[in-house]
């Protein structure tokens, strides 16, 4: 519309404009003089006309900024399209800088390079000031955070954590990612967190992750990552924190290395106690009267429970150690059950129970047989604990489509849909009467870790007072086994 007035409509105009716009207006020549600017800029600065034109402008510019003026222009005249920095510029007669963004515009004339630019300087500093404050309040966080956009380059970060990569100043990270870090070789799997959290939308927490710092130190976190959303509530990258939990885990690993050994010790003298108990029980010693060899038979029972839970510490502790790994080999998975079904006949007679045994003579699959063995012992375990005398227990194997799957099921004391939520987690011990739970509450949680070893899952249904039923349901191939992880990675953390 401006092209429609006359020359000195035209003239009126854009001096109106550069008189009311706020931000400084200027026009340089290829040479870089001034041949206009807007009377903002001898108000914010106190030069007049003829020390602008002097080149005095350039004693009001930071000296760290100068450079960065020299390049913009450079590259102006170079890549004839606009460009933008940072400057900070004082008053000539109070010496308070003021930060401000420059920008250049070419004039293009036809074919012919430009031989003019419009220039813009925007003061900023209020918003810089902002962001300063914001900056120092994030720096004070005795935690590390970061920001990142959705190729997981880094938009920000407080000091804390650009100091652990190896930076003075958080403003260096900006724009790297994991790749370029001193804990590169760990890129893979942040990459792979921070796609989860942006393609759902969802919150993760407490995700443990392992680091290399810039000194060269291993460092265990525990981190937390949130969706970044724009203004219209579009997903555009990520946000995290984390807490450094290093001392923390060598602690927890100093006290299971100190349960391990003690586990150990342990075991030696209660099987000793149980096969001497066992010697007694069968006469070897002479002939036993029936109130000794009830006695008898209850102190083997308590042994060989107290050795059972000693056994499962010691697996759980060996497993976690080994970050989950099973050994697969062939398998007779039916064997297995059944002679578990038997090594437990003197405490299915003790309670009277009925037990039920479904399993062909024969099932091959590729299992850690040592494991498995422990899984299906635990499962039996639990039913006899929590089934009443006379009661009833049923085993079953069966081979389902590339599946093997195990069921113990019993007519107990059922399980709580709120204990059932729980159930296969560490150390967890039930509900108000602790049911189908160990006194190390480890043992369905190692039942979850075998299973889910060998690429399969565990489930349980269930209801008070009317029984409960455990399904373990496992690839007959291996070929869902689960990769090993680091031993702080596999444990469970509630």
């Amino acid at each position: 519309m401006l092209e429609k007035l006359d020359v000195s409509m035209q003239a009126e105009y854009l001096r109106l404009l550069a008189t009311y716009v706020p931000a400084v207006l200027f026009i340089i020549n290829d040479c870089g003089e001034p041949a206009f600017i807007s009377q903002q800029w001898f108000a914010s600065t106190g030069l007049d006309w003829e020390q602008t034109l002097a080149g005095e402008w350039r004693l009001l510019v930071h000296p760290a900024d100068l450079a960065g003026c020299a390049v913009m222009w450079e590259r102006a005249k170079v890549e004839n399209c606009p460009q933008r920095a940072e400057i900070r510029i004082k008053n000539a007669t109070n010496s308070i800088y003021q930060w401000h963004i420059a920008q250049l515009i070419p004039v293009i004339e036809g074919e012919e390079p430009p031989r003019k630019w419009v220039g813009v300087l925007t003061n900023v500093t209020e918003q810089k000031n902002a962001e300063g404050l914001l900056q120092l309040v994030i720096n004070t966080i005795p935690g590390c955070i970061w920001w990142k956009d959705k190729d997981s380059r880094y938009l920000g970060s407080n000091k804390k954590n650009a100091s652990r990569a190896g930076f003075a100043d958080p403003a260096s990270i900006v724009g790297k990612s994991d790749r370029e870090l001193v804990w590169k070789d760990q890129a893979d799997v942040f990459r792979q967190n921070d796609l989860r959290v942006m393609e759902t939308n969802k919150p993760e927490y407490h995700i443990i992750e392992r680091i290399t710092l810039a000194d060269g130190r291993l460092a265990w976190l525990d981190t937390s990552k949130v969706p970044l959303h724009d203004a219209d509530g579009n997903v555009v990258g990520t946000v995290g924190s984390y807490e450094d939990i290093t001392e923390r885990v060598l602690l927890e690993q100093q006290r299971e290395d100190f349960m391990a050994s003690l586990a150990h010790d342990l075991k030696v003298p209660i099987v000793g106690a149980w096969r001497a108990l066992e010697a007694l029980q069968a006469g070897s010693v002479g002939p036993l009267n029936e109130a000794q060899s009830k006695l008898i038979g209850q102190i083997v029972s308590s042994q060989r429970h107290v050795l059972d839970m000693v056994q499962n510490l010691l697996q759980v502790l060996r497993y976690e150690a080994s970050g989950g790994e099973v050994f697969l080999a062939p398998c007779n998975i039916s064997h297995v059950v059944r002679a578990c079904v038997s090594d437990l006949k003197h405490l299915f007679l003790q309670k009277e129970l009925e037990v039920e045994l479904d399993a062909p003579s024969a099932l091959v699959m590729m299992a850690d047989e040592a494991a498995m063995q422990r899984l299906v012992m635990n499962l039996l375990g639990n039913a006899i604990k929590f089934t009443p005398v006379r009661g009833r227990i049923a085993v079953s194997v069966e081979s389902l489509d590339h599946m093997v799957r195990i069921k113990v099921s019993d007519n107990g004391v059922g399980i709580s849909k709120e204990d059932q939520e729980r159930l296969f987690r560490r150390f967890f011990q039930g509900g108000k009467t602790k049911q189908h739970a160990a006194e190390t509450g480890l043992g369905l949680y190692l039942c979850r870790q075998i299973a889910e070893g060998h690429g399969g899952k565990i489930s349980v249904e269930s209801s008070e007072g009317n029984g409960s039923t455990f399904i373990v349901v496992v690839p007959a191939d291996g070929s869902d086994k689960k990769q090993p992880q680091d031993s702080m990675s596999n444990r469970e953390r509630h």
